[in-house]
């Protein structure tokens, strides 16, 4: 069994997922779309499975860092039939809130946990740890994604309830976007 199940090891998930590798945390890995990704994580310590489903059946954790919410969507589809209520997702996607928001119901009616947890930095910054976490997730769930985020965050900041993480990602994309 492996503490953290990741899906989305692009330039910013491979990082991440190290961070959490260099914590002492056993880290599983499935490929999304980057296979070097993947070889190099397993040659540094990390656990490949062969899917999603059976990631899930190994891992209390999961963290995803995907290209957007249709990815995010798709892999719910995959993924929430098999979760319980030992289960937690935390989404570091820059995502839709509503898409956030529905995960979310679908999930605590299993009792499993979910945060949207979309990080702002890039690639140097989550090689280095300091990336941003901007959280939405229940209050008392909060300090279990907190627990998760601080490796490769050193700002983590519950915003409110699931979506307001993306809702607050979305507005300093907006702001940076525009001031820049």
């Amino acid at each position: 069994m492996s503490d953290i199940g990741f899906i989305g090891l692009g330039k910013m998930g491979a990082c991440m997922a190290r961070r959490l590798m260099s914590a002492g945390l056993s880290v599983a890995v499935v490929a999304h779309r980057n296979r070097s990704s993947i070889d190099t994580l397993v040659a540094q310590g990390a656990v490949e499975h062969r899917s999603t489903v059976e990631m899930v059946e190994h891992c209390p954790t999961i963290v995803t860092c995907v290209s957007d919410a249709s990815a995010v969507e798709t892999i719910a589809a995959e993924i929430i039939p098999h979760l319980g209520s030992h289960h937690m997702w935390i989404d570091a996607t820059t995502s839709d809130p509503e898409v956030s928001r529905e995960i979310w119901h679908q999930l605590e009616a299993k009792g499993a946990t979910f945060a949207d947890a979309p990080i702002t930095g890039g690639p140097l910054q989550a090689e280095r740890g300091e990336l941003a976490s901007l959280v939405g997730c229940r209050r008392e769930k909060f300090n279990r994604v907190k627990a998760v985020v601080t490796h490769y965050s050193t700002i983590v900041q519950r915003f409110g309830e699931p979506g307001t993480g993306h809702t607050a990602k979305l507005l300093n994309n907006f702001v940076t976007q525009s001031t820049g």
